[in-house]
């Protein structure tokens, strides 16, 4: 974890100094940006935590096989990688407008 973070902060003040950084650091001074990556990041580690106790869980507890569990697990991800080509196609036709706006229930 230290080299994790002196790797970070070696990034960082190199793309500072550099005249063609990789990353353009006064991106993330809008707030908006910031706070989206942050809330997007956060998700990966929450999802990928829980896969992780789902997993232990299935193999410990209930006792399935290791290819069950690796099967059951990887749904998700195989949907996902079905439906993105569909979702960004709509996306595209009706434009994400429709697709930010929550549906309202009356």
């Amino acid at each position: 974890m230290p080299a994790a973070a002196v790797s970070f902060t070696t990034f960082l003040v190199l793309e500072a100094i550099a005249q063609q950084p990789l990353l353009e650091l006064h991106l993330f001074r809008n707030l908006q940006l910031s706070m989206g990556l942050l809330s997007g990041w956060l998700a990966f580690i929450v999802i990928g935590g829980s896969l992780l106790i789902v997993r232990f869980f299935l193999e410990g507890v209930k006792q399935y096989p290791t290819v069950k569990v690796g099967l059951l697990l990887a749904v998700s991800p195989v949907l996902s990688g079905l439906i993105a080509p569909l979702a960004g196609t709509l996306s595209d036709c009706f434009g994400a407008a429709i697709a930010s706006h929550p549906i309202k229930f009356n």
